[in-house]
């Protein structure tokens, strides 16, 4: 559905530009996960800081080196 792609799409730009991603990516992968308090440990990548940096839903797998 292109409508709700545009939607996503914005919606995560815009979490990417605030740095609201940051927070959001924290809970869920540095912090400990109710109800177990079970932490994941992993903290951003490289890579993905990238992928943030500079959004792309290129098929290209070059785009995201």
């Amino acid at each position: 559905d292109a409508g709700f792609k545009r939607v996503v799409d914005a919606t995560l730009a815009e979490s990417f530009r605030t740095g609201a991603i940051a927070p959001i990516y924290a809970k869920w992968f540095e912090k400990p996960i109710p109800p177990r308090g079970a932490t994941l440990g992993v903290s951003m990548s490289p890579a993905l800081r990238k992928a943030i940096e500079r959004p792309t839903d290129s098929p290209e797998p070059a785009a995201y080196q």
